[in-house]
């Protein structure tokens, strides 16, 4: 709206930059999270993966 409002461009832009440096932010987070769990996947034995897919009884039974 910032053609609205004439007098706030310095509010449009300071809005701009928060947004991408945020939604950057974003993406190398979901990008980290994806490293991660390929890391579990192919060099830990810890079936961490697994238990994102098929959880435990043991797992199953503390929800409750």
């Amino acid at each position: 709206m910032a053609w609205a409002m004439p007098g706030r461009n310095n509010l449009s832009e300071l809005a701009f930059i928060f947004h991408s440096n945020a939604a950057k932010a974003l993406a190398a987070s979901v990008v980290l999270h994806i490293l991660a769990a390929l890391k579990h996947l192919m060099f830990h034995e810890d079936e961490t993966v697994a238990r994102i897919f098929i959880p435990r009884k043991d797992d199953m039974q503390d929800e409750k």
